[in-house]
Protein backbone atom coordinates (compact mmCIF):
# COMPACT_ATOMS: atom_id res chain seq x y z
CA UNK A 1 0.00 0.00 0.00
CA UNK A 2 2.74 2.28 0.86
CA UNK A 3 4.36 1.59 -2.48
CA UNK A 4 0.91 2.44 -4.44
CA UNK A 5 0.72 5.71 -2.55
CA UNK A 6 4.17 6.98 -3.50
CA UNK A 7 3.19 6.31 -7.06
CA UNK A 8 0.29 8.00 -7.33
CA UNK A 9 1.59 10.90 -5.67
CA UNK A 10 4.68 10.97 -7.76
CA UNK A 11 2.23 10.67 -10.70
CA UNK A 12 0.16 13.83 -9.56
CA UNK A 13 3.50 15.76 -8.64
CA UNK A 14 2.31 16.87 -4.71
CA UNK A 15 2.73 15.28 -1.63
CA UNK A 16 -1.02 13.84 -0.09
CA UNK A 17 -0.23 12.32 3.03
CA UNK A 18 2.32 13.40 5.85
CA UNK A 19 3.28 10.32 7.49
CA UNK A 20 3.18 10.11 11.14
CA UNK A 21 4.13 7.30 13.59
CA UNK A 22 0.24 7.17 14.40
CA UNK A 23 -0.49 6.49 10.61
CA UNK A 24 -1.22 8.77 7.75
CA UNK A 25 -2.62 12.52 7.68
CA UNK A 26 -3.58 13.97 4.55
CA UNK A 27 -2.43 17.26 3.27
CA UNK A 28 -4.18 20.39 1.91
CA UNK A 29 -3.61 18.90 -1.38
CA UNK A 30 -4.68 14.79 -0.35
CA UNK A 31 -8.04 16.81 0.99
CA UNK A 32 -8.88 18.17 -2.03
CA UNK A 33 -8.15 15.28 -4.19
CA UNK A 34 -10.07 12.92 -1.73
CA UNK A 35 -13.47 15.60 -2.41
CA UNK A 36 -12.78 14.67 -6.25
CA UNK A 37 -12.81 11.41 -5.55
CA UNK A 38 -15.71 11.13 -3.37
CA UNK A 39 -17.27 12.42 -6.52
CA UNK A 40 -16.00 10.17 -8.53
CA UNK A 41 -16.92 7.28 -6.21
CA UNK A 42 -20.62 8.64 -5.93
CA UNK A 43 -20.94 9.29 -9.25
CA UNK A 44 -19.72 5.19 -10.71
CA UNK A 45 -22.25 3.86 -8.04
CA UNK A 46 -25.01 5.77 -9.32
CA UNK A 47 -24.19 4.47 -12.96
CA UNK A 48 -24.36 1.08 -11.56
CA UNK A 49 -27.41 1.38 -9.77
CA UNK A 50 -28.65 3.27 -13.15
CA UNK A 51 -27.40 0.29 -15.29
CA UNK A 52 -28.70 -2.64 -12.80
CA UNK A 53 -31.71 -2.13 -14.12
CA UNK A 54 -30.97 -3.24 -17.70
CA UNK A 55 -29.54 -6.65 -16.51
CA UNK A 56 -31.85 -9.31 -17.39
CA UNK A 57 -32.55 -11.99 -15.22
CA UNK A 58 -30.23 -10.34 -12.83
CA UNK A 59 -31.26 -9.80 -9.31
CA UNK A 60 -29.50 -7.28 -7.60
CA UNK A 61 -27.91 -7.65 -4.22
CA UNK A 62 -28.11 -6.18 -1.22
CA UNK A 63 -24.92 -6.48 1.37
CA UNK A 64 -26.43 -6.01 4.83
CA UNK A 65 -23.39 -6.42 7.80
CA UNK A 66 -24.85 -6.62 10.99
CA UNK A 67 -24.00 -7.70 14.50
CA UNK A 68 -25.51 -10.72 16.20
CA UNK A 69 -28.92 -9.65 17.54
CA UNK A 70 -29.45 -7.81 14.31
CA UNK A 71 -29.27 -10.68 12.24
CA UNK A 72 -30.92 -13.29 14.25
CA UNK A 73 -33.94 -10.71 15.92
CA UNK A 74 -34.45 -8.11 13.73
CA UNK A 75 -33.59 -8.66 10.06
CA UNK A 76 -33.76 -12.47 9.20
CA UNK A 77 -37.46 -11.96 10.74
CA UNK A 78 -38.54 -9.54 8.09
CA UNK A 79 -36.87 -11.17 5.04
CA UNK A 80 -39.38 -13.50 3.96
CA UNK A 81 -42.58 -10.65 3.39
CA UNK A 82 -39.46 -8.04 2.24
CA UNK A 83 -38.73 -10.44 -0.65
CA UNK A 84 -42.21 -11.36 -1.09
CA UNK A 85 -42.45 -7.98 -3.38
CA UNK A 86 -39.16 -7.63 -4.38
CA UNK A 87 -36.53 -9.11 -7.02
CA UNK A 88 -33.39 -8.48 -4.97
CA UNK A 89 -30.77 -10.97 -3.39
CA UNK A 90 -30.04 -10.61 0.35
CA UNK A 91 -26.72 -11.36 1.53
CA UNK A 92 -25.84 -10.59 5.24
CA UNK A 93 -22.15 -10.53 6.77
CA UNK A 94 -21.75 -11.11 10.57
CA UNK A 95 -19.87 -8.53 12.39
CA UNK A 96 -19.09 -6.83 15.24
CA UNK A 97 -20.90 -3.76 15.34
CA UNK A 98 -17.47 -1.39 15.15
CA UNK A 99 -16.53 -4.04 12.04
CA UNK A 100 -20.34 -3.55 10.71
CA UNK A 101 -19.06 0.57 9.42
CA UNK A 102 -15.78 -0.46 8.42
CA UNK A 103 -17.57 -3.36 5.92
CA UNK A 104 -19.47 -0.27 4.92
CA UNK A 105 -16.81 2.26 4.27
CA UNK A 106 -14.98 0.01 2.56
CA UNK A 107 -17.65 -0.76 -0.06
CA UNK A 108 -18.23 -4.02 1.03
CA UNK A 109 -21.88 -4.09 2.23
CA UNK A 110 -24.56 -1.32 1.45
CA UNK A 111 -25.64 -1.64 4.51
CA UNK A 112 -24.81 -1.21 8.15
CA UNK A 113 -26.82 -2.44 11.52
CA UNK A 114 -25.08 -1.53 14.33
CA UNK A 115 -25.04 -0.27 17.99
CA UNK A 116 -25.30 3.92 17.35
CA UNK A 117 -22.06 4.41 19.45
CA UNK A 118 -20.22 2.63 17.01
CA UNK A 119 -21.63 4.73 13.69
CA UNK A 120 -21.54 7.68 15.87
CA UNK A 121 -17.38 7.25 16.06
CA UNK A 122 -17.58 7.32 11.98
CA UNK A 123 -20.24 10.62 12.07
CA UNK A 124 -18.44 12.16 9.30
CA UNK A 125 -18.46 9.40 6.90
CA UNK A 126 -21.68 7.94 7.35
CA UNK A 127 -25.76 8.44 7.17
CA UNK A 128 -27.44 7.36 10.67
CA UNK A 129 -30.68 5.90 10.73
CA UNK A 130 -32.05 5.38 14.06
CA UNK A 131 -34.24 2.27 14.23
CA UNK A 132 -35.20 0.98 17.99
CA UNK A 133 -33.40 0.39 21.26
CA UNK A 134 -32.87 -2.93 22.83
CA UNK A 135 -31.61 -4.05 25.97
CA UNK A 136 -28.97 -6.39 26.93
CA UNK A 137 -30.83 -8.16 29.88
CA UNK A 138 -30.28 -11.55 32.32
CA UNK A 139 -32.53 -14.78 32.21
CA UNK A 140 -32.67 -17.31 34.93
CA UNK A 141 -34.71 -20.82 35.72
CA UNK A 142 -37.13 -19.97 38.24
CA UNK A 143 -36.12 -20.46 41.60
CA UNK A 144 -32.23 -19.48 40.71
CA UNK A 145 -30.45 -17.05 42.94
CA UNK A 146 -30.48 -14.11 40.84
CA UNK A 147 -34.23 -14.15 40.02
CA UNK A 148 -35.43 -12.38 43.04
CA UNK A 149 -32.98 -9.62 42.42
CA UNK A 150 -34.17 -6.67 40.47
CA UNK A 151 -30.73 -5.93 39.05
CA UNK A 152 -27.01 -7.61 38.51
CA UNK A 153 -23.73 -6.56 37.56
CA UNK A 154 -21.57 -8.95 35.19
CA UNK A 155 -18.96 -9.71 38.08
CA UNK A 156 -22.30 -11.16 40.41
CA UNK A 157 -23.85 -13.34 36.90
CA UNK A 158 -20.10 -14.66 36.03
CA UNK A 159 -20.12 -16.05 40.15
CA UNK A 160 -22.81 -17.98 38.66
CA UNK A 161 -23.26 -21.20 36.48
CA UNK A 162 -23.78 -19.23 33.02
CA UNK A 163 -24.27 -19.72 28.95
CA UNK A 164 -22.83 -17.98 26.47
CA UNK A 165 -22.62 -17.52 22.70
CA UNK A 166 -19.59 -19.23 21.56
CA UNK A 167 -16.83 -17.39 20.71
CA UNK A 168 -16.78 -16.95 16.86
CA UNK A 169 -19.91 -14.87 17.32
CA UNK A 170 -19.69 -11.08 17.99
CA UNK A 171 -21.81 -11.32 21.02
CA UNK A 172 -19.61 -14.18 22.19
CA UNK A 173 -15.99 -12.30 21.26
CA UNK A 174 -17.92 -9.10 23.49
CA UNK A 175 -18.47 -10.78 26.22
CA UNK A 176 -15.47 -12.26 26.73
CA UNK A 177 -13.86 -8.68 26.25
CA UNK A 178 -16.12 -7.13 28.89
CA UNK A 179 -15.06 -9.56 31.08
CA UNK A 180 -11.65 -9.49 30.38
CA UNK A 181 -11.37 -5.40 31.21
CA UNK A 182 -12.42 -6.01 34.83
CA UNK A 183 -10.33 -8.89 35.27
CA UNK A 184 -12.93 -11.50 35.40
CA UNK A 185 -12.27 -15.48 33.63
CA UNK A 186 -15.21 -15.50 31.01
CA UNK A 187 -15.80 -20.02 31.14
CA UNK A 188 -19.25 -20.50 30.16
CA UNK A 189 -20.60 -24.19 31.32
CA UNK A 190 -22.32 -24.38 27.78
CA UNK A 191 -21.40 -22.25 24.66
CA UNK A 192 -24.19 -22.05 21.83
CA UNK A 193 -24.35 -20.78 18.32
CA UNK A 194 -27.38 -18.54 18.23
CA UNK A 195 -29.50 -16.81 20.87
CA UNK A 196 -32.60 -19.03 20.78
CA UNK A 197 -30.58 -22.36 21.74
CA UNK A 198 -28.68 -20.68 24.75
CA UNK A 199 -32.50 -19.75 26.05
CA UNK A 200 -33.49 -23.51 25.83
CA UNK A 201 -30.26 -24.10 27.46
CA UNK A 202 -31.24 -22.12 30.42
CA UNK A 203 -34.65 -22.97 30.04
CA UNK A 204 -33.65 -26.61 31.22
CA UNK A 205 -32.23 -25.39 34.25
CA UNK A 206 -28.26 -25.58 32.27
CA UNK A 207 -27.11 -22.28 34.17
CA UNK A 208 -28.41 -18.39 33.35
CA UNK A 209 -27.39 -16.26 29.66
CA UNK A 210 -27.44 -12.93 28.97
CA UNK A 211 -29.21 -12.12 26.11
CA UNK A 212 -30.79 -8.98 24.22
CA UNK A 213 -34.49 -8.37 24.67
CA UNK A 214 -35.53 -8.80 21.84
CA UNK A 215 -34.44 -12.60 21.28
CA UNK A 216 -36.66 -13.34 24.51
CA UNK A 217 -39.62 -11.82 22.76
CA UNK A 218 -39.44 -14.38 19.71
CA UNK A 219 -38.76 -17.75 22.14
CA UNK A 220 -41.58 -19.23 22.50
CA UNK A 221 -40.60 -20.69 26.08
CA UNK A 222 -40.47 -17.05 27.28
CA UNK A 223 -42.68 -17.19 29.92
CA UNK A 224 -40.79 -20.07 32.01
CA UNK A 225 -38.18 -17.93 32.25
CA UNK A 226 -36.99 -14.83 34.89
CA UNK A 227 -35.79 -11.76 33.59
CA UNK A 228 -33.00 -9.24 35.64
CA UNK A 229 -31.72 -6.13 34.19
CA UNK A 230 -28.20 -5.76 34.16
CA UNK A 231 -26.24 -3.08 35.98
CA UNK A 232 -24.03 -2.15 32.86
CA UNK A 233 -23.65 0.89 30.55
CA UNK A 234 -23.40 -1.61 27.75
CA UNK A 235 -26.77 -3.02 28.49
CA UNK A 236 -28.37 -0.26 27.26
CA UNK A 237 -28.72 -0.96 22.75
CA UNK A 238 -29.90 1.86 20.43
CA UNK A 239 -29.72 0.44 17.01
CA UNK A 240 -29.76 2.10 14.12
CA UNK A 241 -28.75 1.42 10.41
CA UNK A 242 -25.57 2.78 8.27
CA UNK A 243 -24.40 3.48 4.82
CA UNK A 244 -21.94 5.66 3.25
CA UNK A 245 -22.16 9.28 2.42
CA UNK A 246 -20.15 8.51 -0.48
CA UNK A 247 -21.82 6.86 -1.92
CA UNK A 248 -26.04 6.94 -2.85
CA UNK A 249 -27.86 4.39 -0.90
CA UNK A 250 -29.62 1.87 -3.21
CA UNK A 251 -33.60 2.24 -3.69
CA UNK A 252 -33.24 -1.94 -2.81
CA UNK A 253 -31.86 -1.06 0.61
CA UNK A 254 -33.84 1.82 1.27
CA UNK A 255 -37.07 -0.11 0.78
CA UNK A 256 -35.11 -2.79 3.56
CA UNK A 257 -34.65 -0.39 5.91
CA UNK A 258 -38.68 0.87 5.40
CA UNK A 259 -39.38 -2.61 5.75
CA UNK A 260 -38.15 -3.52 8.51
CA UNK A 261 -38.85 -0.14 10.22
CA UNK A 262 -42.38 -1.19 9.68
CA UNK A 263 -42.12 -4.99 10.59
CA UNK A 264 -40.54 -3.70 14.16
CA UNK A 265 -43.83 -1.08 14.51
CA UNK A 266 -46.38 -4.62 13.88
CA UNK A 267 -44.27 -6.88 16.20
CA UNK A 268 -45.24 -7.96 19.41
CA UNK A 269 -43.38 -6.37 22.11
CA UNK A 270 -42.01 -8.58 25.31
CA UNK A 271 -43.98 -9.01 28.11
CA UNK A 272 -40.74 -9.34 30.62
Amino acid sequence: MSLRLKKLEGALGTTLFVRETRGLTLTPAGLAMRAHAEGILSAAAKMETALGAFREGERTTLRIASNSSGIQNYLAPAVGSFLADETVRLTFLERKSTETILEVLAGQAELAFCIESAARDHADEVEIIPLTVDRHILVTPPGHPLAASDRADLPTILGFPYIGLIETTPMGHAMRERARALGLTYAPVVEMPSFSLLLEMVLSGAGVAIVPRSALARFPGASGLTVVLIDEPWALRPLVFAHAKSRPLPDAARRFVEHVRASLAKAPAAKH
